[in-house]
């Protein structure tokens, strides 16, 4: 049923957002009951419209807020493709996970990438290293071998593509 529902409501508010813009889409999600702003499913397909309209900040705004209690299963991967200048709030609340879980492959990876989009390597190597060594995945070692290439270490890097291929 999630998904079906996640699908219905990308398509209802990609339709307004494309017709109408993003801030006519905030209007129409501000104007829906209660009940429907509560359902995981649209909150999902709001945000991920959010992101493919460039409101980053909006996204990242939300995703923060409904997952204050706890994470999201629906909501947490859409905290990968954040694109802001300062990601403190969602790094804050990924750093408050991690203290209670910290060897969560699926935290750290993600506050590793949002560091990584944010411009900030230092944390980004060190949330990604960590992932990589408690469960090894192609997507973080292809995420280091990005880093080391940024830092201009090459030699690093192409080993680390290889061994993510051979994953």
């Amino acid at each position: 049923y999630a998904e079906w529902a996640t699908k219905a409501a990308h398509g209802e508010f990609a339709e307004i957002a494309s017709k109408s813009g993003a801030n006519a889409l905030v209007q129409h999600w501000h104007q829906l009951p209660r009940a429907d702003r509560k359902d995981q499913a649209k909150r999902a397909a709001f945000v991920q419209q959010l992101l493919d309209q460039g409101m980053h900040h909006d996204a990242q705004k939300h995703l923060v807020e409904w997952q204050t209690t706890g994470p999201v299963d629906r909501l947490l991967p859409l905290f990968k493709q954040l694109r802001v200048a300062d990601p403190s709030p969602s790094t804050k609340l990924l750093e408050h996970w991690l203290k209670k879980d910290e060897d969560n492959v699926e935290f750290l990876t993600t506050l590793g990438i949002i560091a990584m989009n944010s411009g900030n390597d230092i944390l980004a190597e060190k949330a990604l290293q960590k992932a990589a060594k408690l469960k090894a995945t192609p997507e973080n070692l292809r995420l280091l071998a990005q880093i080391s290439e940024r830092k201009q270490d090459n030699v690093k890097a192409l080993a680390l593509f290889k061994q993510s291929v051979e994953k």
